[in-house]
């Protein structure tokens, strides 16, 4: 484990229970710290509670609040005080999802 993985923290995100899980099996195993959400409300809640979130892994396509609305939701909570990155994660995005993502600032994508 290095200084990067021991000290942020990352949030992910998806509706769908499995896919978090697996994510988060996934990247505790490389050293990371997971907080688990199945929803952007909760994903909302749980950045607001912990500064020490760093890394934010979402759904593009999720009910109530898409990814983007996620992520634009914790750079308003982050304000200039905070940094953050996001990761788009999606197995359906069409050219429109790409550059509405790219705008607001999500640092990258993963298409499966």
């Amino acid at each position: 484990m290095n200084k990067l993985t021991s000290a942020v923290k990352v949030l992910v995100v998806d509706d769908q229970p499995l896919i978090v899980e697996e994510l988060c099996e996934f990247l505790e195993s490389s050293g990371y710290r997971c907080v688990p959400c199945g929803s952007s409300q909760q994903a909302v809640q749980r950045f607001s509670e912990d500064p020490q979130i760093g890394l934010v892994l979402c759904d593009l396509h999720m009910p109530d609040m898409d990814g983007i609305e996620l992520v634009q939701a914790l750079q308003k909570i982050a304000g200039k005080q905070r940094a953050f990155e996001a990761i788009m994660l999606t197995g359906r995005a069409d050219k429109q999802d790409v550059i509405k993502a790219l705008r607001v600032g999500i640092s990258g994508g993963c298409r499966s």
